[in-house]
């Protein structure tokens, strides 16, 4: 064997090696997920629509209407998301209440959840920014922020329209976009789901 052989075969060795080192975590996960009864008290795979293969979406900037200054992104935190056409009125608050309440009650896992808004059009920034008042920690992620590739990988049930659907969808910190769930869905339900990924992955 030529040493240039011998470095080309090094170099692929090294690349797949950096390939597993960054996929592993994620797509692990969602085998453990998927495919095993670690750490599941029986019943049921999973409570939500599990989105086979996750549909990985890009990096954005989120803001807080709360805590302008902060930098916060997508990535790195594990993801409660449901999206509004305008400004938060009752139905809203009533979910943001709910993604609220779903991140306090996964316990000590609370600080690798953030929740997040994808709103269509903020139309009257003072007003919604009223609305969220007494929800420290809400993100918001105005939809001009992102393409419509992004949008559409929302599309989990046929041609549906995110913005009209009312799902609650999961996004793991690598920006993958892994569950869904119904308008009329329990939180009970998105709890044991979270408590449940939450035993299988360290992402």
């Amino acid at each position: 064997m030529t040493v240039d052989q011998s470095q080309k075969r090094k170099s692929r060795r090294t690349i797949l090696l950096i390939l597993v080192i960054f996929l592993a975590p994620s797509v692990g996960s969602w085998i453990l997920y998927k495919y095993t009864d670690l750490g599941r008290d029986g019943g049921a795979a999973s409570h939500g629509e599990l989105i086979q293969p996750p549909r990985t979406l890009e990096n954005v900037d989120l803001y807080d209407p709360n805590k302008p200054e902060d930098k916060v992104e997508l990535y790195k935190k594990w993801s409660l998301l449901y999206f509004i056409k305008e400004n938060c009125d009752r139905k809203c608050v009533e979910n943001v209440y709910r993604m609220q309440q779903i991140r306090l009650a996964v316990g000590k896992h609370y600080n690798r959840v953030q929740r997040v808004l994808l709103v269509k059009q903020i139309s009257d920034q003072p007003k919604l920014k009223d609305s969220l008042k007494d929800f420290h920690g809400q993100l918001i992620l105005n939809a001009d922020q992102v393409s419509p590739e992004f949008i559409n990988a929302f599309k989990v049930v046929g041609a549906e329209d995110p913005f009209s659907g009312g799902r609650l969808y999961i996004i793991d910190p690598l920006g993958n976009l892994m569950m869904s769930y119904a308008p009329d869905q329990n939180p009970t339900d998105v709890i044991k789901d979270l408590e449940r990924i939450f035993r299988v992955s360290r992402i």
